[in-house]
């Protein structure tokens, strides 16, 4: 969890301050998940990108 490490950033009390560090700790785990699916999501987005699919952060 981020509001721990980060209550207050940029003066803007969390989540409102830390999106590119919210958007990071999000896309860390999902890569995380899809090396290791164990849930039908993952393992549907690990298919996707074999697949061609593109997975990166917006």
């Amino acid at each position: 969890m981020l509001a721990p490490q980060f209550p207050e950033f940029s003066g803007k009390l969390y989540p409102l301050g830390p999106c590119r560090e919210i958007r990071d700790a999000v896309y860390d785990r999902l890569v995380a998940d899809i090396h290791q699916p164990r849930c039908p999501t993952s393992l549907a987005l690990l298919k996707f990108i074999r697949a061609g699919g593109i997975g990166r952060k917006i």
